[in-house]
């Protein structure tokens, strides 16, 4: 490790920055992927291919210790060193843009809440795609059982759902979105 790098982000604690896997497209919106546990930005391909032509900005970073983005030995990889990354890298790229969206996929999710918690400014929507739900084993049971029955109740949240990511729409067509209630 280089002096300058151990005083600035041992010693002086600043943030690393990210590096850009993604970044495709020149719409008004922007949205910014985040990968999960043991994945790295690649894994949005499909997904920024599916957007392609759409009216918006797609932004994917490998995480700190992720695909090309630095694998510093001396941290902890929490959280907040994840979101402290991620925001240095996002206001780098887009200086003080407008509001955001940003996706989050499994650990992603928790670092997606994170900044999301941190800097509301930032956030237009956020979006939770399989997050892990962290609770003791009672709490987790309630929790999932409270999640499948919101989602049972809304067949047209599910339909919507599906057909945004693409995937088993054949199966799901008879459902109507047109009659979503205005609870969803």
């Amino acid at each position: 490790m280089r002096l300058s790098e151990y005083v600035w982000h041992r010693v002086l604690r600043r943030p690393y920055r990210l590096k850009k896997i993604i970044d495709q497209g020149s719409g008004d919106k922007v949205i910014i992927l985040i990968h999960g546990l043991g994945a790295k930005a690649q894994q949005w391909r499909p997904l920024v291919r599916a957007l392609n032509g759409s009216d918006c900005r797609i932004i994917a970073y490998d995480l700190l210790g992720f695909g090309s983005s630095p694998k510093p030995k001396f941290i902890e990889y929490s959280v907040e060193e994840h979101s402290r990354s991620l925001l240095k890298s996002i206001k780098k790229d887009l200086g003080s843009r407008k509001k955001i969206i940003v996706v989050g996929h499994s650990m992603g999710c928790i670092i997606s809440t994170n900044l999301a918690y941190n800097n509301p400014e930032l956030i237009n929507k956020l979006v939770l795609y399989e997050p892990p739900i962290l609770a003791s084993t009672g709490k987790r049971i309630l929790v999932r059982k409270s999640f499948y029955e919101y989602i049972a109740g809304r067949p047209a949240l599910v339909a919507s759902y599906l057909r945004m990511a693409g995937r088993f729409t054949d199966k799901f067509s008879s459902f109507k979105t047109s009659n979503a209630s205005d609870e969803q």
